[in-house]
């Protein structure tokens, strides 16, 4: 029997990779937004400085990945606490500013992870992130499910947390080749969420309709 390639690998195991850090990139984006008003509420009661500290502090999670092995043994940490936090931040309203933190540093750190297990199929599993979290905004008419409470709020952050863990299960070791340019992915996310991937600011900005916003922009998703 080939040992396992790259070019041999299991196909159901590189799917497992895509869906792992396309999830990972939908929990980070939906914890994210949660963190943006406790940043924003933070910089016009204090002003710039402990507003970057705390962001700082959430995107400095990644660097807790070099005391982490490399492969599945790894990743389970990230995923479990990544799961574990958004889950908590959708039961527990108002989430307090720790909870949040906590919560989105862990699901940053669980898409590192996923970079390190994607491989070349690294673009992928981030438009598929991108696009389904678009979908899941517009499925909320752009109100935020982490922002709401009731039972279908909270089973949409349960089968994000679910798609998280069937992928870190069965997504094998990776691939063991990380792609160039991974540093891109952080302001490329940043301009998504904010604009390109989000439906409301596409509303606003062409005097779109809700619908017709939500089309334009999974339409770009689907193009990425």
């Amino acid at each position: 029997m080939r040992a396992a390639t790259p070019g041999n690998a299991d196909p159901r195991a590189a799917t497992a990779r895509i869906v792992f850090l396309a999830a990972a990139i939908g929990l980070a984006l939906q914890c994210l937004r949660a963190l943006f008003p406790f940043v924003y509420g933070i910089y016009e009661r204090g002003g710039v400085a402990p507003a970057a500290e705390v962001s700082a502090a959430v995107f400095a999670a990644p660097l807790l990945g070099v005391i982490l092995p490399r492969g599945r043994a790894g990743t389970w940490p990230a995923v479990v606490a990544a799961v574990v936090g958004r889950i908590a931040i959708q039961v527990a309203h108002p989430a307090p500013l720790w909870l949040v933190a906590i919560a989105a540093a862990c699901a940053v750190l669980a898409v590192t992870r996923g970079l390190d297990l994607a491989g070349p199929a690294l673009a992928v599993g981030i438009a598929l992130g991108i696009a389904l979290d678009t979908a899941t905004l517009t499925a909320f008419m752009t109100w935020d499910p982490v922002f709401r409470d009731g039972a279908i709020a909270l089973t949409a952050a349960v089968v994000w947390s679910t798609a998280a863990v069937w992928g870190a299960a069965r997504a094998g070791g990776g691939t063991g080749t990380m792609p160039r340019r991974t540093w891109a992915l952080g302001p490329a996310l940043s301009i998504g969420v904010v604009f390109l991937a989000n439906p409301a600011a596409v509303a606003s900005r062409a005097s779109l309709g809700p619908a017709a916003a939500a089309g334009v922009t999974l339409a770009g998703c689907a193009i990425a």
